[in-house]
């Protein structure tokens, strides 16, 4: 049977419930985008990995040596880290409306405690949205941002920072995918194509779940 190309977002809705989506893909594979179109889409808040982590150390509720790890791309030790999550997502979720997750737990160790924090206050995982794009991809889209210089000026916006992004996303954020790939969360999706061709596909998929 042929899918609807007009996606029921009341079905989604139904079957997401006060579940969460975590949404995962390499450097330029267009996860901001889809995340901020999904959250206005299904109407739920949005959280970030590295936003939780941030915001905490800039109200200093965030354990120096936990900040440290993070700025040195080290994993955090499980029980701070399922703390620190639960702490976020009580104070950004609301009972009943659903979350969407922007690479939360995405360091290979985390997403254990990140399932636990998610359990903990409500929102349990119902799936997970990985982004796929080649390196090849990746490069040739950072060369555009390039020329457009829409992105400001950051230091880490070089060819090698990109380089060295895609072989960390490959060794931390892989196997975190493989770890949710066994438990039937992971719902894989082509990014190469266009922000709005890549938000229906991830519609289309989303029913496609909502109707099983």
């Amino acid at each position: 049977m042929t899918r609807s190309l007009h996606p029921d977002v009341t079905a989604i809705r139904a079957w997401l419930g006060s579940g969460a989506l975590n949404l995962f893909g390499s450097p330029f594979a267009g996860k901001d985008t889809q995340v901020a179109r999904l959250a206005r889409y299904l109407g739920a808040p949005t959280v970030g990995g590295g936003q939780i982590l941030r915001d905490l150390h800039a109200t200093g509720r965030l354990d120096e040596v936990v900040w440290q790890a993070y700025t040195a791309g080290d994993l955090i030790p499980s029980e701070p880290y399922q703390r620190i999550i639960e702490v976020c997502l009580r104070e950004r979720s609301e009972a009943g409306r659903p979350l969407v997750l922007s690479a939360v737990g995405r360091m290979q160790g985390e997403q254990e405690a990140t399932m636990a924090a998610l359990t903990a206050v409500g929102h349990s995982l119902a799936a997970v949205i990985e982004l796929t794009i080649s390196p090849a991809t990746a490069e040739s889209r950072w060369r555009e941002a390039q020329q457009r210089g829409d992105r400001g000026h950051r230091d880490d916006d070089t060819r090698a920072a990109l380089q060295h992004r895609l072989q960390v996303y490959q060794a931390q954020t892989l196997p975190v995918l493989e770890f949710y790939r066994h438990r039937g969360l992971v719902v894989t999706i082509d990014g190469t194509g266009t922000p709005d061709e890549v938000e229906l596909a991830i519609q289309i998929a989303l029913q496609a779940r909502a109707s099983l």
